[in-house]
């Protein structure tokens, strides 16, 4: 009888042990590192895609089980449709996984965390997990694409997740939810308008989420996908494929991986011009957007002293082509008509560099009449 005795002994020793770990431990907010505590969590497992479940033992199942299910929705529709990489799961701290770990926890931050260098490719792609509150801010309605996005999000780790790719991660993950969940997006109005009201900003800036012009700035995929890929999708497969790098240093910068997409003869600041013309005229027909019916327009009698960053625009009023007084000169600019008496200028660097994509400095010259 003492072996059985000591068994159950132990048994309930380590019981209490756990319990005590969960309960103490799972202090749950904006800082909580959920992939410490995965025997803390109960289990479901997707029987179509390498998707684990975790969340706590107390909550409604069915609840889970509806997220799970829209989490497989985009991962079909990402994986499957689009033909994007599956993610690279991690399991926890310093194990990875075939599996995608997604924890659903009350209090939880919803989003997506590049953990670890996969070693078993050529690039540098990470593991990563995903973790969402279904109860928060970003559940019911909006789960559906929020996890569509942050599932992006854990899909662009796999390709490689880089600092110096500016506002492409929350253009990229917001084009995708709006390809699969367009309606669904409650801030769909103010990161339009975010967007929109600042040209002299290029479309790839990291203004780091100090507004919400980075989500909005996926209209500009958008404008490719219409204006140059008749409505294909697979100019933005290609574009993630040619970011891929063995140094994190050496990459490409998204700009330039879209740029072996584009036709021939066909460049970024190119690109800016036309989309300068559709979103001028498309500001008054975006779907779902009730904001301003205009662009910020520049006025001035006869000089004006302005500012702008580097690819970034300034819609200007005059009834002729206006003059530029350059007070640097790495500098050069375009001046497009778009309707009458109204003028896009784009400013741009005068050699194209790695490095000018990622400058963010204000530049400041005058406007002439």
């Amino acid at each position: 009888m003492k072996p059985v005795f000591l068994t159950l002994f132990l048994f309930n020793l380590m019981s209490v042990a756990y319990s005590n770990e969960c309960s103490q431990s799972l202090n749950i907010n904006s800082n909580f590192e959920p992939t410490r505590y995965i025997s803390c969590f109960e289990t479901i497992e997707s029987k179509s895609f390498p998707i684990t479940v975790y969340y706590s033992a107390y909550e409604n199942e069915k609840t889970i089980k509806e997220n799970l299910g829209m989490i497989e929705r985009a991962y079909f529709e990402q994986t499957q449709v689009l033909r994007l990489l599956e993610p690279f799961g991690h399991h926890s701290s310093g194990v990875s996984s075939s599996r995608l770990s997604v924890f659903l926890l009350r209090g939880i931050d919803s989003g997506a965390m590049a953990v670890d260098i996969n070693h078993s490719i050529w690039w540098r792609g990470m593991t990563s997990y995903l973790s969402h509150d279904p109860w928060g801010e970003y559940g019911g309605e909006q789960a559906s694409a929020t996890l569509t996005h942050e599932l992006h999000h854990a899909i662009q780790a796999a390709y490689q997740w880089r600092e110096n790719q500016g506002s492409f991660y929350e253009m990229g993950a917001n084009f995708i939810q709006e390809q699969f969940t367009m309606g669904l997006n409650k801030d769909y109005e103010t990161e339009i308008n975010d967007f929109l009201q600042r040209p002299e900003w290029p479309i790839h800036y990291d203004d780091n989420y100090e507004t919400y012009f980075m989500y909005g700035s996926w209209i500009y995929l958008e404008f490719l996908k219409r204006h140059y890929f008749k409505g294909n999708l697979d100019f933005f497969n290609n574009m993630m494929k040619g970011m891929r790098s063995e140094d994190e240093t050496k990459g490409l910068h998204f700009i330039e991986a879209l740029e072996l997409s584009l036709p021939i003869g066909v460049y970024y600041e190119d690109t800016l011009l036309e989309f300068n013309k559709w979103r001028f005229r498309i500001v008054n027909h975006l779907e779902n957007y009730d904001g301003p019916s205009t662009l910020p327009i520049v006025s001035f009698n006869s000089i004006k002293h302005v500012k702008a960053k580097l690819y970034g625009s300034l819609f200007v009023h005059s009834k002729h082509k206006p003059s530029v007084l350059n007070l640097n000169n790495g500098l050069k600019f375009r001046v497009e008509k778009i309707q009458e008496s109204i003028y896009a200028l784009l400013v741009l660097p005068k050699q194209r560099s790695h490095k000018s994509l990622n400058d963010q400095s204000d530049y400041e010259f005058y406007l002439l009449k």
